[in-house]
C-alpha cells in the first residue's frame, strides 16, 4: 500500500510552504509588473526624443511616440516583463521566481534551477490531471528523476527528465501545442479588438498649429470619434471636427468648429460669426497672453478671451484687432463652414484658398473630437493636469496665472443665454444684425 502511494503522487517527499508561496508572488509581483511599468515610464520620460520640429529619423520617432503613447508604452512594458522573466534566475531573488519546492530552492544552482522547474512540473503533470493509470515505463522514469533530485545530481536531472518526456511524449506535445494556440489565439483576438475598436470608434490626433488657442496648444493629443456625417446626418454646430483636406498640394489633418450648415449664410461681426443674420451670443472673459506672442514677455496681453454660446456648446476664442474683413459666404449643399478659435490667425473657412471663403465636404470630416487625451508642456514634458479633459471652457497655460479668467468665464455662464440656436434660413440681412 505504501509503495502505490508513492507512485501516485511522486512529489510528496519535497513537501509545500505557504510562506516560499507569498515570496514568490511578491517577487512576481516586483520584477514582471512594478520594475517593468518603471522602466518603461522612465524610457517614455527621458529616452524617447518629444521634438516634432528636429527632422529625421528624431521627427519620426517623436511623431510615433504622441500618437501612440499607449501602445508604445504597452509594447515596452510586455518586452520588459518578458526579458525579465526569461533572465530570472539571475536577478535578485531570483530563485524564488521558479516553482520548486521548499526542498529544492535553496540547494540548486542557478543555471539549474530551470531544468529543475521543469522536472517539478513533469512529476507534478500527473498528479494534476489524476492519472493513476500510467505504463511501467512511464512510473520508472518518474521514479528515476525524483531520486535524481532528492539526491542533488543536478547533471543528471536534465537526462531524466528527457526520458520522462519521451515516454510521455504525445501527452507532453499535445498539451503545449494546446497552451500555445491558445496564447496565440489570445494575442491576435486581443490585437484584432484593439485594432477595430480604433479604426471603428476611435483615434488619437495631434495638435500641430495655433488656430485652435486657448483650447488647444500645439502638441497636444486629442481623442477623436470617428464619424461619417451626410445631408441626413449633420454635425452640430460649434462641434470641434478633423477634417482631412488638402493644405498647399499636401493632404493634412487639420481641427476646426463647426459654425455653418449646409444653406447657412455666414458673415463676421469682427471676429464673431453671424449666422442666417444671427450674432453668435458672445461675453468678455478678459486679457489673455499667447504663448506664441512675443508681447506676453512685457506683461501686455495680445489679445483678449470671449466666450461664445452655439447650440449647447459654449466655448471660449482667442480675438485681436488685426482679423481681416469678411463678407457673406452661403454654405452649399453638403458642405460646411468651419473656423478657428484663434480667430486672427487661422486659417479656415474665411480664407482657405489663396483669401477666398469656402466650405469643406462633410466626406472630408473624419472624427469628432470629443476630449484631450493629454498636454505638453512648452518644454515638451507631459501634463498631468490634462489628461483625459473634457471640451469645455477652460484652458491651461504655463507659467500664468488664470484665475481672473476662469472668473470671468464663470460670470460669462452664469449669463448664458437661455436659447443660443441660430436660426435656420435668413431672417434679417447682415448689415443689420450687426450690432
Amino acid at each position: 500500500m505504501r509503495e502505490s502511494e508513492v507512485v501516485s503522487s511522486p512529489l510528496a517527499p519535497f513537501g509545500r510552504s505557504v510562506h516560499l508561496s507569498l515570496l514568490r508572488w511578491v517577487l512576481q509581483l516586483l520584477w514582471f509588473v512594478i520594475i517593468p511599468l518603471t522602466v518603461s515610464g522612465v524610457i517614455l520620460r527621458y529616452l524617447v526624443p518629444y521634438s516634432v520640429t528636429a527632422g529625421g529619423i528624431e521627427t519620426t520617432i517623436a511623431v510615433f511616440a504622441f500618437e501612440h503613447t499607449l501602445l508604445l508604452a504597452l509594447f515596452l512594458f510586455v518586452l520588459l516583463a518578458a526579458l525579465f522573466r526569461y533572465w530570472r534566475a539571475f536577478l535578485p531573488g531570483g530563485r524564488y521566481l521558479f516553482v520548486l519546492p521548499h526542498a529544492l530552492v535553496e540547494r540548486v544552482p542557478r543555471r539549474r534551477l530551470a531544468v529543475c522547474e521543469a522536472a517539478v512540473a513533469a512529476l507534478a503533470e500527473r498528479v494534476t490531471r489524476n492519472d493513476s493509470a500510467i505504463s511501467g515505463d512511464a512510473a520508472d522514469a518518474e521514479h528515476e528523476l525524483r531520486e535524481q533530485l532528492l539526491s542533488g545530481k543536478w547533471s543528471r536531472v536534465e537526462s531524466a527528465l528527457d526520458r520522462l518526456r519521451r515516454v510521455r511524449a504525445h501527452a507532453a506535445r499535445a498539451l503545449e501545442l494546446r497552451k500555445v494556440l491558445i496564447f496565440a489565439l489570445g494575442i491576435v483576438a486581443t490585437a484584432l479588438l484593439a485594432l477595430g475598436l480604433r479604426s471603428s470608434f476611435f483615434q488619437a490626433y495631434q495638435v500641430s498649429g495655433t488656430s485652435m488657442l486657448p483650447a488647444f496648444t500645439p502638441g497636444d493629443l486629442l481623442a477623436g470619434k470617428l464619424a461619417k456625417y451626410s445631408p441626413s446626418d449633420l454635425p452640430q454646430r460649434g462641434e470641434v471636427v478633423v477634417l482631412r483636406v488638402s493644405v498647399d498640394g499636401e493632404s493634412r489633418e487639420i481641427v476646426k468648429r463647426v459654425v455653418g450648415l449646409p444653406g447657412d449664410h455666414i458673415g463676421m461681426y469682427g471676429d464673431v460669426p453671424i449666422i442666417n443674420g444671427w450674432t453668435v451670443p458672445f461675453c468678455d472673459a478678459g486679457p489673455y497672453f499667447s504663448p506664441e506672442d512675443q508681447s506676453a514677455k512685457t506683461g501686455d496681453p495680445s489679445g483678449r478671451l470671449m466666450m461664445e454660446f452655439v447650440g449647447d456648446q459654449a466655448y471660449l476664442t482667442y480675438q485681436t484687432a488685426t482679423s481681416e474683413p469678411f463678407t457673406e459666404y452661403v454654405v452649399k449643399p453638403g458642405e460646411v463652414f468651419v473656423i478657428g478659435d484663434n480667430r486672427s490667425n487661422s486659417r479656415d473657412s474665411r480664407n482657405f484658398e489663396a483669401g477666398a471663403a469656402r466650405g469643406f465636404p462633410l466626406s472630408a470630416i473624419r472624427a469628432r473630437v470629443t476630449r484631450v487625451l493629454f498636454s505638453r508642456t512648452p518644454r515638451g514634458e507631459l501634463d498631468p493636469a490634462s489628461v483625459w479633459q473634457p471640451l469645455d471652457y477652460t484652458f491651461r497655460l504655463e507659467g500664468t496665472d488664470l484665475t481672473a479668467n476662469e472668473n470671468a468665464a464663470r460670470r460669462c455662464l452664469a449669463l448664458r443665454p437661455k436659447d443660443a440656436r441660430p436660426p435656420s434660413a435668413p431672417a434679417v440681412s447682415l448689415a443689420s444684425a450687426v450690432r
